[in-house]
């Protein structure tokens, strides 16, 4: 995968979910909400790997089935998100929920760089 090679590993879901949310191009809130359930309920804290399927993200979440595709699409495409195996249907009828993992973009969007917590609203770009 070429994108790999610009993503790294956050050093907590804290860190990841700071980064999702000071993102320039960030999603609705729903959608914010949607990321942080998969980041907060699905990931292991410690490898920021975890299993989820849509159903379970969107039954967990109240949210429609749409509205989290578009949640995790946005995530892969800001690469803060990376699908690492697919999940499937069983012949039985049952189901395999897809393992996700939580990354950081190696170089910040409009090649600028996030210095703060921008919750606070002390937050600089710097070029």
């Amino acid at each position: 995968m070429a994108a790999a090679a610009s993503m790294r590993q956050p050093s907590s879901v804290a860190q990841w979910l700071n980064t999702m949310y000071c993102h320039p191009s960030r999603p609705s809130a729903l959608q914010r909400d949607v990321l942080t359930a998969l980041a907060v309920k699905f990931m292991d804290w410690k490898t920021g790997a975890g299993r989820a399927s849509i159903d379970m993200i969107a039954e967990f979440c109240n949210a429609g089935r749409s509205t989290v595709q578009r949640a995790l699409r946005w995530g892969c495409k800001a690469l803060l998100l990376v699908r690492t195996k697919r999940g499937h249907r069983l012949w039985n009828g049952g189901s395999v929920a897809s393992e996700w993992l939580l990354t950081l973009p190696t170089q910040q969007v409009n090649h600028l760089s996030v210095v703060g917590d921008c919750t606070t609203g002390q937050v600089s770009a710097v070029a």
